[in-house]
């Protein structure tokens, strides 16, 4: 009897999971001073997740929140220019020199009227985030050496005449890199494991932006990068030809819209490029403008929940193994009319058929790992117009990174 009791105990209060270190970090206790987080990461009896949340949350408020661009500050600006540039795709992140320094650049194109103080400080302030927080292994991010601006006509690379360049270069240790979209299209070997381990990094990376107040805004998998010294297959169908297996964890990039959440930053507008409306929630599908008063129009300013609705988009292409552009092509001969969307609403369309595809995603990777997804692209976590939400951080780090920590092989 006294067996049961302890059971039934056990059922109505299960015991906290091991890695409760980083639910307590996100609680509205630890919103301490700077000099209390650089303590918290240095200590040894935390996890390595809470102590460099802790780490990233310092770097934050003492050198990214309060930055203020001055005549006096060095600025990141760099003044040479690219060479050797390779394939250039609109909208993705491509292969150039600098220096003689291989480097991975993100362009972000800008009407020529743009408010340039207003945009390069906050390009200043991305570039000093980034470095500063080199020392935290689990961010994910790559050091960035700093941005090239060009006016319409410069520059060795083409420009339209109605906006202006601005191109973060992003470096590596490693000599060649190549993106998820890149594998999932070749078709390269990618076990279960190793997509278990890029769907938790990934996330974690997702869980300390948004735990500094930060919004990526470009989650896709062409900003999903993994650097290798290995010689990349050139022609990976050529008879006899080796496999090229996927190893290591990936590295998030594509930082060029990205900004601080906070009533007083604007939300851009971006070009418009119809493969990244895919990984977009319906809700911020943006349109090709000229104008730089305009942002997001009448559906609302980028958010939280829409970053991880975009994690949720590649987490289904893990699940099943395709680029979205792929499984948009699915839907265009799917059986189904999906009557639910409204006429003609391709976001919506695509969105629905993307929450179809969790039960092929459950097929593959397990019923934990499909539940996450779900969530994901439900992208419901954070309230609207509550900035510092502990609530929504503490629900997707049980809900996303705990449940993911679950996946085994």
């Amino acid at each position: 009897m006294l067996s049961d009791l302890i059971q039934d105990l056990e059922r109505f209060l299960p015991a906290p999971d091991s890695d409760l270190n980083g639910t307590v970090l996100v609680n509205p206790a630890l919103r301490a001073s700077v000099w209390k987080l650089r303590w918290l990461s240095r200590q040894s009896g935390f996890d390595v997740f809470t102590t460099s949340l802790a780490e990233l949350k310092a770097t934050s408020l003492s050198q990214v929140n309060e930055f203020k661009l001055s005549p006096l500050e060095k600025s990141s600006r760099l003044t040479g220019s690219l060479d050797d540039p390779g394939i250039i795709r609109a909208g993705a992140p491509y292969l150039a020199k600098y220096n003689g320094v291989t480097v991975l650049v993100g362009r972000k194109q800008v009407p020529i009227m743009t408010d340039h103080t207003v945009l390069r400080a906050r390009i200043e302030k991305l570039v000093r985030m980034l470095n500063s927080s080199q020392n935290i292994k689990e961010l994910r991010t790559p050091p960035c050496l700093g941005y090239i601006y060009a006016s319409p006509g410069e520059g060795t690379l083409s420009h339209t005449s109605e906006s202006c360049t601005y191109e973060v270069l992003y470096c590596f240790n490693e000599q060649n890199c190549f993106s998820l979209r890149h594998v999932l299209f070749k078709k390269w070997q990618f076990s279960l494991s190793k997509r278990y381990d890029v769907a938790r990094s990934l996330a974690r990376s997702v869980l300390y932006l948004h735990a500094v107040e930060w919004l990526h805004k470009g989650i896709r998998s062409s900003n999903v990068v993994f650097s290798t010294n290995q010689v990349l297959p050139k022609n990976p169908k050529r008879p006899k030809s080796p496999a090229f297996a996927v190893s290591g964890l990936p590295y998030l990039v594509g930082f060029e819209y990205s900004r601080i959440n906070s009533r007083d930053e604007g939300t851009e507008k971006t070009i418009d490029v119809s493969d990244h409306n895919l990984y977009r929630h319906p809700d911020t599908q943006s349109e090709p403008t000229t104008d730089p008063s305009l942002y997001l129009g009448d559906k609302g300013r980028f958010t939280k929940n829409h970053d991880i609705f975009s994690l949720g988009v590649i987490l289904v292409e893990l699940g099943v193994l395709k680029p979205a552009q792929k499984i948009e092509q699915d839907l265009e001969v799917s059986d189904k009319d999906y009557r639910n969307a409204e006429h003609g609403d391709r976001p919506q369309r695509f969105r629905l058929y993307l929450i179809d595809l969790v039960s092929e995603v459950e097929n593959n990777m397990g019923p934990i790992y499909a539940n996450v997804t779900s969530q994901c692209l439900a992208a419901n976590f954070y309230r609207q117009d509550v900035t510092m939400d502990q609530d929504g951080a503490v629900a997707f780090y049980r809900d996303v990174i705990a449940q993911l920590g679950k996946c085994k092989v």
